[in-house]
Parts: C-alpha cells; structure tokens; sequence
C-alpha cells in the first residue's frame, strides 16, 4: 500500500494561502473592532449631548425637590436612528429616583460633579444597552441640590454600522485573496515549468543515453540537475566497466573452457589409454582454471557488495585470518616446494574489516607465490606499527619488473613474460579489498633484491586498554 504523494505545488501553495487568509480574517476581526469603536464614539457624542441637553433641565422646584423639564427633542433625536430605544433616569442622592425609568441600571463608577460622562453597557429589558451618566447640582438662592441624569439606548444601529463596515472589509479581503492566490498558483505553475521540461527530458531518453543534461534552469534547480549529472557521470562509468569486465569475463573464460572441451573430444578419439588419460588431464587441468576463475569473478562480485552495503565489517585479529589461510595452503606450498612459515606478535593485530574477503587476500598471496616462485622460503610475516598493520608474504621467485608492478595490481594485468599461467585478477583483487578497508597493496622486491615482496597495510584498529 502506497501512501499519499507529496505535491510540491500544493505544498508552496497552502505555504502561502493559509497565513495570507489567516491574516485576512484577522484584518477582518481588527476591522471590525476598529468600525464598532468608531461607531461608539459617534454614537456617544450624540448620547453625551442628549444628556447634557436634559441635565439643562433639571432646577428646584417650590417645594425644594428637583423638577425637570424633559427636552423629548433631543430623546427623538435618538430614537430616530435605526428606531432605536432611548431610556432615561434622573436621580439624587438625597430624594433617590427623581423621574424616567426607575430600574435602569446604574453606572459601575458614579460620575462626580463636574467631572465628564461615564459611558457604560449594560442589559435592559433583554436588549444590550449603551449608557452615558452625568452628574450636575441644581441651585437656587437659598440651596444646591446634587443629581444623576443618565440617558441610554440600545446598540443597534452601532452593531448595523460595523456589521456593514465589517461586510465592505470582507468583500475586499475576499476579492484580494482570490486575486493574490490566482496570481500564487501561476507563479507557481510557471516557477516549476522547468521541472516539467526536465522531466519530459528524460523520459524522452533512450535507455543508453547517459549524457548530462544540458538545459535553462533557475538556479534553484542548478544543484539537483548538478547531482543528477554526476549521478549519470558515476552510471555511466559503472555500466562501462561492467561491460569491460563482462567482455574481459568471456573472453577469459573461453581459453580454459576450449581447451577443456578440446581435449575431451580428443579423448574421446584417443586409441591408446595412455593418450587418453592425458587429454582428460589436461582438459581437468582447464576446468580447474575455469572454475578458479570463476571463484576470483564471484570474490570481484562479493567485494562490490561489501563496499556498497557495507556489511561484514568487524574488529578481527588479522594474525588468526593469516594462520588459518596459512594452515589452508600447507600441502600445497610443501608440494611446490616451499618451506612456508608465519612470523606474528603475541599480542592480537587487531584490523576492522571482513573477515571473508581479507581471507581471500592472503589465500590469493600464498597461492601467488606457490604459481610463480621457484622452491625456497616463503615468508609471512605481519607486525604492528603505531596506526598501521602490515602483512607481508616474501618469496624467492622471479619477482615482477618496476615499470610491470603498477600494471600487475589491474584487472586483467598480465606482465606477458608468458610464465606459469594466470589471468591477472589474483593481486588486482587484493589491491581492491586493500582499497575497500582503507589500506593499500605494494610491490617490492624480496628480501635481498630477490623474489617479491606483497604487502598489505591496513588501518590498525588497536584495543584501547593496550594503547
């Protein structure tokens, strides 16, 4: 089951719609508070004037009490808006309700005398209510008397005003969002046309077409179509080597597997038993080379494998892999004459690698020195030197030419001296697991000038209680 596919596209896009319509409704919402305060404050003044207008009103009466004249002027001022409701108290400390509505919410905050209106909201008769009070003294020759006057009205036409305000904001924030985000999504279409046209070129590749694309791109993509090329760079190397091995493979391969096939057929017309055991020794002798070959092509295989995967790494003693690729090789060393020996320290020669392939290393080195060296000493000797561990295999053969060594560690290097054999792969193999671990592989001559001299160097990876 495949999960959903991620779109760039969609991606840039909701980048840039969300907090642009986040925004919006927040402009909206500041919008809104900003026409209501807007509203109140108009509303206010004409509030604040009707209850100055009544508070002109107020005077003492004949029998001390207050009387006021209400100015229904300026309250139908007020019900003419929108046909709001107007509401109105007057009060006095001494005496209490003086006329208008006597249970008209009061004020949280009494206004002083003198002082300005205090505007508040409230709830009356089930309807949000906006209030102003002003407090004022009456007076005569003889006395002052203090009083409240407040003046309300429900907030209806305030809330149409901003609602309306509110609905103006919205068509406009709504218009721009559609226009930015029409204009977002062909900046978008058009940013990532050149993704388009590499895609297109591509696929419309052939297979073995491995060239580096060479396209107008934005800078942008400069880096990915740069990593892309190289990833085709390294393809195109990889699947040329693979076709030169593939092709020095078959060719390899025939020599032994003609011979053998050969030699069966003349077996097989052999009148003479004699004749024949020869022909089938020899074509035994080829099959053997074959099958030689084949196992250095499946070590070539494995090691390929090691370096990509990397698994098989792990700390190992280098001298145990020496002993027992040593004690594998004995007869066949003794029966080419050589007096093989291995030379270790007492302490493990600790390495981090694959204990397989670095196996096949010092098989190969051995196996070497049994194909061409002439009977004598054949030396291994390994040691440890600050951070490096060297296996060295001497021996009393030819030895190979300075200006042939560097030839010798190739694939398929052969020195053509026409010698004992060989289809020069043996050390190049050994060069590469050396390369895989971190090491190297050298040629130098063997002890005194003669023979050969193979070493292996390798990292050392040493126990930290010792160093």
């Amino acid at each position: 089951m495949t999960g959903r596919r991620h779109s760039l596209r969609r991606s840039l896009f909701g980048w840039v719609l969300v907090p642009l319509v986040g925004l919006s409704l927040v402009f909206a919402l500041e919008g809104y508070a900003d026409a209501r305060h807007q509203a109140n404050r108009a509303f206010d003044r004409t509030l604040a004037g009707s209850a100055l207008t009544m508070a002109d009103r107020v005077a003492i009466a004949d029998d001390g009490g207050l009387q006021v004249d209400i100015p229904y002027v300026a309250l139908e001022m007020l019900t003419s808006l929108a046909e709001e409701r107007v509401f109105y108290q007057v009060r006095n400390p001494v005496d209490g309700f003086v006329t208008g509505y006597q249970d008209l919410p009061p004020p949280p905050d009494e206004p002083a005398v003198g002082g300005g209106p205090v505007f508040y909201d409230a709830t009356y008769r089930g309807a949000p209510i906006r209030a102003v009070a002003l407090a004022g003294a009456a007076s005569d020759a003889a006395r002052s008397v203090g009083y409240t006057v407040i003046v309300a009205e429900t907030t209806q036409a305030r809330e149409s005003l901003a609602r309306a305000a509110l609905a103006r904001l919205s068509l406009r924030l709504t218009i721009l969002v559609g226009i930015v985000s029409l204009m977002v999504w062909l900046g978008i279409r058009r940013g990532l046309a050149p993704l388009a046209r590499l895609e297109k070129a591509v696929a419309r590749r052939n297979p073995d077409d491995l060239r580096p694309l060479r396209r107008n791109i934005p800078a942008e993509t400069e880096r990915l179509v740069d990593a892309f090329n190289a990833f085709m760079g390294r393809l195109a190397d990889a699947l040329g080597s693979l076709r030169r091995f593939t092709g020095n493979v078959g060719h390899q391969l025939r020599t032994p597997l003609a011979v053998a096939r050969g030699n069966l057929a003349l077996a097989a017309r052999a009148t003479d038993r004699a004749e024949m055991a020869e022909h089938l020794r020899k074509a035994d002798a080829a099959t053997r080379e074959a099958e030689r070959l084949v196992e250095q092509f499946l070590l070539l295989a494995r090691l390929e494998e090691s370096r990509a995967s990397g698994e098989g790494m792990q700390r190992l003693d280098l001298a145990e892999v020496a002993e027992e690729a040593a004690l594998d090789r004995a007869d066949q060393a003794l029966r080419a004459g050589l007096d093989m020996s291995l030379e270790k320290p007492a302490a493990p020669v600790l390495v981090k690698g694959n204990a397989i392939l670095l196996r096949e290393v010092v098989l190969n080195l051995i196996d070497n020195a049994i194909r061409h060296a002439a009977p004598g000493p054949l030396r291994i000797a390994l040691k440890a030197a600050g951070d490096t561990v060297e296996l060295a295999v001497s021996d009393a053969g030819p030895g190979i030419p300075a200006d042939k060594r560097a030839l010798v560690l190739s694939r398929f290097g052969r020195t053509g001296d026409g010698g004992s054999g060989g289809y020069g792969l043996g050390l190049a193999i050994c060069r590469e697991i050396a390369d895989a671990h971190g090491g190297a592989l050298r040629l130098d001559p063997g002890p005194g000038g003669h023979g050969l001299r193979v070493s292996l160097q390798l990292p050392r990876d040493a126990d930290p209680a010792v160093r």
